[in-house]
């Protein structure tokens, strides 16, 4: 029988209910809704390990602490940057850092390769930069308590060319960082690098 067609209306409801519904709409880039799970089962993890010490983070940013993470426990970071200057525009997400500590006073470091967007006048590079690996060792761990005894550490890694051709560097890139920290009071403390 050539009778004219049916549509089947409920599928139809039901795709634009859950499109008007749902939180992360269709025209979401799949590397945002990967990182979107990430979070959301890490934080889950985190919340059904219990709570031990507080939390350091040491994400690249514009100080990296100095404490290291204790022995046999390993602390998985990630985030998202975006930066501009001048024309230059530059997204970053992922930025994965691994701590692993190993001994009291000595972790290991590994970033994975961030996927990076960089427009410049109108050019558009995009892809995969150099991941990274080091060690962070504690040279002196000043009191928990306010104190003029500083806390110092060093942190020692290079780069690793594994990026995409736009962002890889030809060989490793070594760095050395002495990072230091001083609690003077519970209100006033210091931290560089």
């Amino acid at each position: 029988m050539n009778g004219p067609k049916r549509r089947n209306r409920g599928a139809r409801r039901t795709t634009a209910m859950w499109q008007s519904c749902h939180p992360i709409r269709f025209g979401v880039s799949m590397l945002f809704r990967a990182f979107l799970a990430l979070v959301v089962v890490s934080s889950s993890a985190c919340a059904s390990m219990g709570t031990r010490d507080a939390l350091v983070s040491d994400r690249p940013d514009f100080t990296e602490r100095a404490s290291t993470i204790a022995p046999r426990h390993v602390q998985v970071e990630a985030g998202q940057t975006t930066s501009r200057e001048g024309e230059a525009r530059v997204n970053a997400v992922g930025e994965v850092l691994v701590r692993a500590g190993l001994t009291p006073r000595l972790e290991l470091r590994v970033s994975g390769n961030s996927w990076v967007q960089e427009r410049v006048a109108g050019t558009v590079n995009s892809g995969l930069e150099d991941g990274a690996i080091g060690i962070k060792y504690n040279v002196t761990e000043g009191p928990d308590e306010p104190s003029w005894r500083p806390t110092f550490s060093v942190i020692a890694h290079t780069t690793v060319p594994t990026g995409s051709d736009a962002f890889r560097v030809s060989r490793a890139q070594p760095e050395v960082k002495l990072l230091g920290a001083w609690t003077l009071s519970d209100r006033l403390g210091f931290s560089s690098n």
